[in-house]
């Protein structure tokens, strides 16, 4: 098993236990396998140098706060720590058991962190949205306030000259002006010269010259009193009337 390569399956779950970084991104310079069983990046874990110069370095892992020696992920380490790597641990004569617990224990702490990751995500976008919406509910008031704010300046403005052309005025008032039509004006109103006036006798002999021709032919009045003596019923002296008329 080569751990340096990237194509080598099931070991996405290979991450440092304090940054969650990933073992196959190799972002980091390196890699330590803590006596602890925790995985520490090189950013993560804290060297203690022991007092003897010669003797080995001691390292405080960052998840439990122990000192123990570390090991660097590589190809390089002791055959029973890098067997905790293993991807099948079944196919080969490893202690199964132990390797699957290694295994399984990195992968739900990773696992979880992937679960707090989303979780936060999903609140951190909620509130996105929300102060979004709340960021375009304050503009549009923003726009609606500088509209406001515009018409009154020009009300403000107006009122401004008017009380400006009112203080003109009563530091210089007008004298009254009395309307008298003069002679030159007074004959608009009068009849054109040119027209000529109307004979009023005339038009009203015209009119009833009309009305007669719309009537027709009026009935004899001294017929019609001479057979309203005759005949003292009403309705018979109209009957003759009518009939001397038509006759």
């Amino acid at each position: 098993m080569d751990l340096s390569s990237k194509k080598i399956p099931f070991l996405e779950w290979i991450h440092c236990n304090t940054c969650y970084d990933l073992y196959v991104y190799k972002t980091r310079i390196f890699y330590l396998l803590a006596g602890c069983l925790h995985i520490v990046c090189a950013k993560c874990i804290r060297e203690k140098k022991p007092e003897d110069s010669n003797g080995p370095s001691h390292y405080k892992c960052s998840v439990c706060l122990k000192l123990a020696r570390a090991c660097q992920v590589n190809n390089n380490m002791p055959k029973h720590l890098k067997d905790l790597f293993h991807p099948f641990p079944n196919k080969e004569d490893l202690n199964m058991s132990v390797v699957l617990q290694f295994q399984q224990r990195h992968q739900q702490r990773f696992r979880h962190y992937i679960q707090r990751m989303t979780s936060f995500l999903d609140e951190r976008q909620e509130n996105l949205s929300k102060r979004r919406d709340g960021a375009k509910t304050l503009y549009q008031q923003l726009r609606e306030a500088r509209s406001e704010r515009k018409q009154l300046e020009q009300r403000m403005t107006l009122v401004k000259k008017r009380h400006r052309e009112m203080e003109e005025r009563k530091k210089n008032p007008r004298p009254l002006v009395h309307s008298t039509y003069t002679t030159s004006e007074s004959s608009k109103f009068s009849a054109h010269p040119n027209k000529p006036r109307i004979n009023r006798s005339i038009l009203y002999k015209r009119s009833q010259q009309i009305s007669a021709n719309l009537s027709g032919p009026r009935m004899p009045q001294n017929s019609f009193n001479s057979n309203a003596q005759n005949n003292p019923n009403p309705i018979a002296n109209f009957a003759q009337n009518t009939e001397s008329f038509v006759l």
